[in-house]
């Protein structure tokens, strides 16, 4: 958890400065996509992890019940609903969610390399 946790604040960092850039050349909507996007995309990811967590190592089944109530129809309607907005690009959005996996892979690589 503590390297999904790393990753996801040096996605953070990545998508701020590419936020930044974004609205320097006047894409507010693209800026902010990208940035709905990855805060989409850590959740998810953070939400997978502590599920895949809890039922590996079978602890507390109703902190595991909550996670998936949550995950499940929240996040994802919440997703949904960004997406049926049409408010933000979706390459903004695509973006931003590329941003937070392509992170985690690259930083997981990084690591077992090291």
């Amino acid at each position: 958890m503590e390297d999904i946790a790393r990753s996801v604040k040096i996605s953070a960092f990545v998508v701020t400065v590419g936020a930044i850039a974004l609205l320097a050349t006047g894409r507010m909507m693209w800026a902010l996509g990208m940035v709905i996007g990855a805060a989409w995309s850590a959740a998810n990811l953070i939400f997978t992890v502590s599920i895949m967590k809890i039922s590996v190592l079978k602890k507390d089944p109703a902190r595991l019940t909550a996670l998936i109530l949550v995950k499940f129809p929240v996040l994802y309607l919440i997703g949904f609903m960004i997406l049926n907005s049409r408010a933000f690009p979706v390459a903004g959005l695509l973006t931003g969610l590329t941003i937070v996996l392509a992170t985690v892979g690259i930083f997981k690589l990084w690591l077992k390399q090291a």
